[in-house]
C-alpha cells in the first residue's frame, strides 16, 4: 500500500466496517493523531433540512434495507446520489491540498467500491480501503453502548428507542424482536445491519487492507497505523480515547441541534 509520502500526492483512505465496529473513531484517530483530514461519511445524513441530502439519504437507506442487507445488488438510482455527494466532498478536500484524506463510511458492496474508484481517478491520487473486522458479540455490545451514548444527548433511553418507529419503514424493533435485551438487539443487528458485507474479490485492485479490531484497546490504533504504513506513535504518546469520544459526541450534538432547528 502507498503511504502518504509515496508517489501519489494525495491519498484517500475509505474506512469501512459493519455499523458499530469503529469506523468513525478510527477516522477521528487518524485525523487527531496522524495528520489526516477526516470526512465523516454520515454528515450528509445529518442535514435533512437540505432537500438534496434528505432525498439521497432516503435512497441510500432503501438500498441497504431492500437490497444490500439481503445480499442483492441495488439499483444505482438509489445509492448513486448519496455517494456522489461524498465524492464531491472528497474532491473539495483534494483541491484544498490535504495529503491524506480519510473517509469513514459503510461501503458494503463491490459496486460501491468500483463507483468510488472510478469517480476518484484524479491524477496524483491513490485510493485504498481499510476494512475493520470484529467479533460479532463485541460489535453488538459496542453498538448498544454507542446507542446509549447517542440517546443521552436527547434524553432518551434505549428502551424508548426500541419501542419507537425505526428508520426502516413499518418496522418497530420491539414488535419484531420482543422486549429489549442483548439477545434481541443482537438478532436485530444480524438481520438488519450485520449482513450484506460483500468480501473483496480476487479480481479487485489490491487497494484494500483488513484489520481485526476485536480487542477494542489501544493496540488497535497501532495496528491501524501499521496497516496503513503510517509512522508509529512516538515514545510516550498515548491515545486519549476520551478525547476521541468527545469528538463523536460533539458531532452527534451538532446533528441533534440541526434537527431541532429544522423542525
Amino acid at each position: 500500500m502507498l503511504a502518504a509520502s509515496d508517489a501519489a500526492a494525495i491519498r484517500v483512505t475509505f474506512v469501512t466496517a459493519w455499523s458499530g465496529v469503529g469506523k468513525t473513531t478510527t477516522g477521528d484517530f487518524l485525523g487527531e493523531y496522524c495528520g489526516a483530514r477526516h470526512l465523516d461519511g454520515d454528515d450528509d445524513m445529518r442535514r435533512p433540512s437540505v432537500p438534496e441530502c434528505k432525498a439521497a439519504t432516503a435512497g441510500l437507506i432503501a438500498a441497504f434495507s431492500d437490497f444490500w442487507f439481503k445480499e442483492k445488488a441495488a439499483p444505482v438510482a438509489l445509492w448513486h446520489p448519496y455517494y456522489q455527494m461524498l465524492v464531491n466532498r472528497v474532491q473539495v478536500a483534494c483541491a484544498e491540498g490535504h495529503p491524506h484524506i480519510v473517509v469513514s463510511i459503510s461501503v458494503y458492496r463491490r459496486e460501491v467500491r468500483d463507483f468510488l474508484r472510478e469517480r476518484l481517478q484524479i491524477a496524483g491520487t491513490s485510493i485504498d480501503f481499510l476494512k475493520l473486522e470484529c467479533d460479532v458479540d463485541v460489535v453488538v455490545r459496542g453498538a448498544i453502548g454507542r446507542l446509549e451514548d447517542y440517546l443521552k444527548i436527547s434524553g432518551k433511553t434505549v428502551e424508548e428507542h426500541w419501542g419507537a418507529p425505526s428508520q426502516f419503514p413499518g418496522v418497530t424493533f420491539a414488535e419484531r424482536y420482543g422486549a429489549f435485551s442483548f439477545e434481541s438487539f443482537k438478532k436485530m443487528q444480524l438481520e438488519l445491519y450485520l449482513s450484506g458485507m460483500e468480501p473483496f474479490a480476487a479480481d479487485e485492485p489490491a487497494d484494500y487492507i483488513v484489520v481485526d479490531v476485536s480487542s477494542r484497546d489501544a493496540a488497535v490504533f497501532d495496528l491501524v497505523r501499521g496497516a496503513l504504513n503510517l509512522a508509529p506513535r512516538e515514545a510516550g504518546e498515548v491515545v486519549d480515547t476520551d478525547k476521541l469520544k468527545g469528538i463523536q459526541t460533539a458531532r452527534w450534538k451538532a446533528m441533534e441541534d440541526q434537527l431541532q432547528s429544522s423542525d
